[in-house]
């Protein structure tokens, strides 16, 4: 796909999945959207893709993504067994930061208070190997 030439359909797909999240909204089902679903090596996984800076310090540096989009994973993940990840290709430096939120969840983190997510320290990231 390239994004110049394909955006009055990716605009239409976007358009598309708005209709079906309103009405869902309007009849209170719960629901979320999930980046990616992979299949590796016998099982499925869920990515949560991020493109955004770090987190600066105090206290750390790291990357993260809002706390309701955590609890759900997590909740998803004790219901199903599908293991939720997080990636993250930082503004900055490039590289693409990832690792399993239940992992994350096991390391130090922290909440914002003001736009609440919750921002996981840098140094419990696996970087991607292109």
């Amino acid at each position: 796909m390239n994004i110049d030439n394909d955006i009055d359909k990716i605009k239409q797909g976007f358009a598309g999945e708005k209709r079906v999240r309103d009405y869902l909204i309007k009849n209170k089902v719960q629901h979320m959207q999930v980046d990616l679903i992979i299949f590796s090596k016998g099982k499925y996984k869920l990515f949560e893709i991020k493109h955004q800076e770090k987190y600066e310090p105090p206290p750390f540096e790291g990357h993260g993504l809002p706390i309701w989009q955590v609890e759900s994973r997590v909740k998803f993940y004790e219901e199903f067994g599908i293991e939720p990840f997080l990636f993250v290709v930082d503004k900055k430096d490039g590289n693409i930061y990832f690792e399993s939120i239940i992992n994350l969840e096991n390391t130090e983190y922290f909440d914002t208070v003001r736009s609440k997510r919750r921002i996981y320290n840098i140094k419990n990231f696996k970087i991607l190997k292109e």
